[in-house]
């Protein structure tokens, strides 16, 4: 059945005034709203002790067969951003970042060396974060991609320039599979002030230049122990809001804390009871996947705004709680939500000189 929306005498010029500033207020509060969520949605934020290492290579660009060198970029408080090589190129035959082949997350970074004098260098942490003659556990993830050759690393942090600690050996040798390589290591010494620190690696017992190394998830943090334990779980976590294309997710912090890390929060579209956890000591990026879930939200705030979605439909999360090893929450509850229906679409049309309105219908 056809419905009038007006009557001639709605359309009195005081009155389309005043709708048509009603209106004019009620749309720009509506779109601020969705920029406003939208900018939630994005604001994705890196945890752990030193997230500009980037130990994920997520943030990494995929590069040619080497890595840039980077030994002259390491200077008193200068910034590197990329994974680096020493400046030796006779020594490193292939070092690069792989878009595939990672333990956890996509990317990795690919190594074959020809000498113990490679050294392979993350991104510098920010200025004074790494602290001068300080402990510290330096983790990642290796595995051996061509050939059974196993070989151990020696790790070192600068805390300025090229201003090393010793280098220390990992207990661990390679393998064919991914495995958790771990080293204490104390840092260099210096008085300097707005200085940055950053992490070095090189192989220990022989080159490898007759295999392939696939290296992943840098991690380093404070102390003279390897840190194995799992952090405690969210506090009731919970849909506390929705619309037709967004659900409002929140949760209060363990009793325990989340121990220099923060939150990593898994969409699914089904129920995840049968979905597998986050690969421990794995670093993520948002969007990346686990499982059939998407990772939707990493950051240290206790909600987030998931928008985007469909209208009339299920979704579910997981919210785990991450530490600074990136020990992930064991059981985490599933919180389920559901989008609310559409709602109408807005018709916006001008009328001709001398229309009769009330004869208008839709």
């Amino acid at each position: 059945m056809m419905k009038k929306i007006a009557s001639p005498s709605a359309f009195s010029s005081a009155n389309k005034a005043a709708a048509i500033n009603r209106i004019t207020v009620k749309s720009t509060l509506f779109f601020t709203l969705l920029l406003l969520q939208a900018s939630v949605s994005r604001a994705q934020q890196v945890i752990g002790s030193f997230p500009e290492m980037d130990g994920g290579f997520e943030g990494q660009a995929v590069t040619g067969l080497t890595l840039p060198v980077g030994t002259a970029s390491y200077v008193n408080g200068a910034t590197v951003t990329t994974f680096s090589r020493n400046n030796n190129t006779a020594i490193v035959t292939c070092a690069f970042v792989r878009a595939g082949g990672g333990n956890s997350s996509p990317k990795c970074i690919s190594w074959t060396n020809a000498s113990t004098s490679a050294e392979l260098f993350t991104p510098t942490a920010t200025a004074d974060a790494v602290l001068s003659n300080t402990s510290y556990v330096v983790q990642f993830f290796a595995r051996q991609d061509t050939s059974d050759k196993s070989r151990k690393f020696n790790v070192r942090v600068s805390v300025n320039g090229n201003t090393f600690g010793s280098a220390v050996t990992t207990a661990q040798s390679g393998s064919l599979s991914y495995q958790k390589f771990t080293a204490v290591v104390t840092s260099g010494t210096s008085a300097a002030t707005g200085k940055t620190g950053y992490i070095g690696i090189r192989p220990n017992g022989g080159s490898f230049s007759s295999l392939n190394y696939l290296l992943d998830d840098f991690c380093m943090y404070a102390g003279s122990a390897v840190d194995n334990t799992a952090p405690d779980e969210a506090v009731s976590p919970s849909v506390t809001s929705y619309t037709s294309t967004s659900l409002n997710l929140g949760w209060s912090a363990p009793v325990s804390g989340v121990d220099g890390g923060g939150y990593v929060v898994i969409r699914y579209t089904s129920n995840p009871v049968s979905e597998p956890a986050p690969i421990a000591n794995g670093i993520y990026a948002a969007g990346n996947t686990v499982g059939n879930g998407t990772i939707v939200y990493i950051g240290t705030g206790t909600s987030f705004n998931n928008t985007g979605l469909a209208a009339n439909t299920a979704y579910y999360y997981r919210v785990y709680v991450v530490d600074k090893a990136f020990n992930y929450s064991p059981t985490p509850v599933t919180v389920a939500g559901f989008t609310g229906t559409a709602g109408p679409t807005a018709i916006t049309f001008t009328t001709p000189g001398g229309c009769i309105t009330d004869r208008i219908t839709i």
